[in-house]
């Protein structure tokens, strides 16, 4: 077990987490609301990725199946992961679309 088969959860999950840290130090400098709904837009798009680590990574299935889950229950159990992973990117879409939305407010303002 190697770290290469992490890499595919691990690289999305890291850069989410800089681009959120990075949004979220520009709203420190500029007080933009703008910025921290990207920037929380972004953190919670890495909770997904911890779930799976934290369930085994890419050797969930096969662990689930060690601990006597049936095929059909571990089926289930990923459906469940996988929809709620889904729920949210869509709250992250929604974040970065209302925060890119009060960019451009804050844009034809000054203009």
């Amino acid at each position: 077990m190697g770290l290469i088969e992490y890499l595919p959860i691990l690289v999305p999950m890291s850069v989410s987490a800089l681009v959120g840290i990075v949004s979220l130090f520009l709203y420190f400098e500029t007080r933009k609301t703008g910025y921290v709904l990207i920037g929380v837009g972004f953190l919670t798009n890495i909770i997904p990725g911890l779930v799976e680590l934290a369930l085994g990574g890419p050797y969930l299935a096969l662990r689930l199946y060690e601990r006597g889950l049936s095929v059909t229950e571990i089926g289930q159990f990923l459906f469940v992961i996988n929809v709620s992973g889904t729920l949210l990117v869509i709250v992250f879409a929604l974040l970065v679309l209302i925060g890119l939305i009060l960019f451009m407010r804050d844009f034809k303002t000054k203009q």
